[in-house]
């Protein structure tokens, strides 16, 4: 596949945002349809993540159906060490069929309130790359666009390194994309 060829937002030269406001659920589509949605157009946002994918396929749905990309974080309290489990790959394949194909499934790797434990080994980068390559694997077996998980700013992690001297540069052949968190 070409890399046009990926879904993308009509017109994506728009910003992303993190969605804030809460569970769609607890906030109601009706809310999100006639408040948020209106107000993400006028500011022209193009790309949501969703910050837990659990509960958030009608959201992920009227997203898409209004011309907004979501970005699924496949959520794990704690997911380091970790892979993504069978539970989030039936959810993931959940949102491939409503259309969606962008997933994030790790968030700032590189703190030590992201591991079990509340604290990153010596050899912590090593273990997320390993991780990264079965859950990038995974998710791009089904049809889906995982992202290399984004460390927090100013960190030394070079997760896209260490995936290649893993000698699976390959990885980064098919619609892989990098998540950043640019703070400042």
């Amino acid at each position: 596949m070409d890399l046009h060829e990926y879904p993308r937002p009509a017109n994506d030269t728009g910003i992303g945002v993190h969605w804030a406001p809460g569970f769609a659920s607890a906030i109601g589509m009706t809310r999100i349809r006639e408040q948020w949605l209106p107000e993400m157009r006028a500011l022209g946002v193009k790309w949501v993540k969703i910050y837990n994918h659990d509960g958030a396929l009608d959201f992920a749905e009227l997203l898409l159906a209004e011309g907004f990309m979501p970005i699924i974080r496949i959520y794990r309290p704690t997911p380091n060490p970790g892979r993504v489990s069978l539970r989030d790959i039936v959810h993931v394949d959940s949102y491939l069929r409503v259309g969606a194909r962008y997933f994030e499934f790790n968030s700032e790797p590189d703190r030590d309130s992201e591991w079990k434990g509340g604290r990153v080994p010596a050899n912590g980068q090593d273990l997320v790359a390993e991780d990264t390559i079965v859950n990038l694997e995974a998710i791009l077996e089904r049809g889906g666009m995982p992202g290399i998980p984004a460390v927090s700013s100013g960190s030394n992690w070079d997760l896209v390194g260490r995936i290649i001297a893993k000698g699976r540069k390959d990885l980064f052949e098919g619609p892989v994309w990098q998540a950043l968190h640019n703070y400042a």
